[in-house]
């Protein structure tokens, strides 16, 4: 029996190895755990098979799929990456080209990639989702689209265009119309002072989807103006932003019915019964601003911890129960 050369080298290089050239007895399998026959002989390869199964042992014949109780796999490696390939012995060749191909093609970066992954997960913290969700965010720069610099900072060109086209407009009126140039001079420096006031509370509440009502109700207050005067200019500012908001949430079907029904009569009712009562005490303003302020202190502690992130334990089920008379004391104050 004739012994393949390249066998005859790899046992050089594993001491292990043993190689005994010899004709096939059944004896051959005593103490074997496993039996791999490769030979050029079909008849010899079923006896081996059929030796091997009388003993309760798994074989794997080369190129012969139907003679094999397992198959094995070609193996990718790649730092921690393993990669099996398989074709359940139909094709050792294909399997060994696409190992090839997959070797080529992985780069070696790949291992100290899962070991930062690795780290990354065991740093994360919370359920299951919210890990998910940190993980997409860090990967999903990598299958996006790199886009040019005006694609990337179209919205700050629009709005540099915009800006310098109302400043280019008003220093050129300023500078060509005298009753324009009278008329700004002419304006109140409140006005200012409430239109500054507008565009940063309105950032505040855009940024973290609260609070425009308590800072503007408070930076009324410290400004002079009554409680009613104050809430009337608030909500009135607020209605187009609000329609806005809610015509939006419709369109996109963010909207819970069932709880807008519970909802809207309580607080219409509690909306128009603290406009009365504002208004019928107007002439007591100096004893309604204390309690304003401090109701307008409160909101502020909570919209604080909603911006720092200080979350209140709460139980587990835990639901929020008598809706409808929550909604009237939000319509009320």
């Amino acid at each position: 029996e004739n012994i393949n050369p390249e066998i005859e080298k790899l046992a050089l290089d594993f001491s292990s190895l043993k190689i005994k050239q010899k004709s096939f007895e059944a004896d051959d399998l005593n103490d074997v755990d496993i039996v791999f026959a490769a030979t050029n002989n079909n008849s010899l390869n079923e006896l081996i098979r059929l030796e091997a199964h009388k003993k309760g042992l798994l074989i794997n014949v080369a190129d012969k799929p139907e003679l094999c109780d397992f198959y094995l796999g070609s193996i990718v490696k790649k730092g921690d990456l393993k990669i099996a390939i398989s074709t359940n012995g139909k094709s050792p060749t294909i399997a060994k080209r696409l190992k090839e191909v997959l070797n080529e093609g992985l780069p070696a970066e790949l291992g100290e990639t899962l070991q930062n992954m690795s780290a990354l997960r065991q740093s994360l913290s919370g359920d299951f989702a919210s890990k998910v969700k940190t993980l997409n965010k860090v990967t999903e720069n990598l299958i996006k689209n790199k886009k040019s610099f005006a694609e990337r900072n179209i919205k700050w060109l629009i709005w540099l265009s915009i800006i310098l086209f109302f400043y280019t407009a008003g220093l050129t009126l300023w500078n060509t119309e005298p009753a324009f140039k009278t008329f700004l001079i002419k304006i109140d420096p409140l006005f200012y002072w409430f239109l500054g006031a507008g565009f940063v509370f309105a950032m505040v509440d855009g940024a973290i989807g609260m609070s425009y009502g308590v800072t503007t109700a408070s930076f009324s207050l410290a400004m002079g103006l009554p409680p009613a005067s104050a809430s009337m200019a608030i909500h009135i500012s607020e209605v187009l932003s609000n329609g806005i908001a809610g015509w939006m949430h419709y369109k996109m079907g963010n909207i819970n019915w069932k709880l807008f029904k519970i909802l809207i009569i309580p607080a219409i009712v509690g909306a128009i019964l603290g406009a009365y009562i504002l208004s019928s005490l107007e002439h007591y303003s100096a004893y309604v601003k204390p309690v304003v302020g401090v109701y307008t202190l409160v909101l502020g502690a909570i919209i604080l911890s909603k911006a720092f992130n200080i979350k209140k334990k709460k139980k587990a089920g835990e639901k929020i129960k008598k809706i409808a008379p929550l909604g009237f004391v939000g319509g009320f104050i």
